[in-house]
């Protein structure tokens, strides 16, 4: 089965790679190995942290796939229920990057319903979490259009 917008994917893998490079405050540069190579530390995210990451990847997912199997108001549903977890005590808020691609993912099933005043207020929100957010070239022209659009916004 092939993604529908892979483009997402990888915009995303590039943020998350990007984030992950950066060095947390606080965090020595690792000294050089004995061959001069310097040795990369090993962090690792505690494990809640991973469970809460696997828990809106998969939301998240499985939202894309609805918008990939053009079933725009049910994805628009998902959006609700993920948004709906926000404020419940005991769930972990989503980081910004997958907010970011909840509001891209919303604003994607927006165009393509026809509210594209809607639409241009998902990417802005987006836009807000992840403010380099770019759509790749390919995206659809309305997408493009109301994107665009969002990020002209005050």
């Amino acid at each position: 089965m092939r993604a529908r917008f892979p483009w997402l994917l990888v915009l995303l893998s590039l943020a998350i790679a990007s984030a992950g490079s950066a060095q947390a405050p606080g965090q020595t540069a690792p000294a050089p190995s004995p061959g001069g190579a310097p040795t990369p530390p090993v962090v690792q995210a505690p494990l809640a942290t991973q469970a809460v990451s696997e828990d809106w990847r998969a939301r998240l997912d499985g939202i894309e796939a609805l918008i990939g199997a053009a079933h725009f108001k049910e994805a628009l549903e998902g959006v609700d229920q993920a948004r709906g977890r926000l404020g419940q005590a005991g769930v972990a808020a989503p980081s910004p990057l997958q907010r970011a691609r909840l509001d891209v993912l919303e604003g994607t099933a927006e165009v393509a319903l026809g509210l594209h005043r809607e639409a241009r207020e998902s990417f802005a929100r987006a836009l807000v979490a992840e403010p380099g957010l770019q759509l790749p070239p390919d995206t659809s022209p309305k997408v493009q259009r109301a994107f665009s659009a969002a990020r002209k916004m005050p």
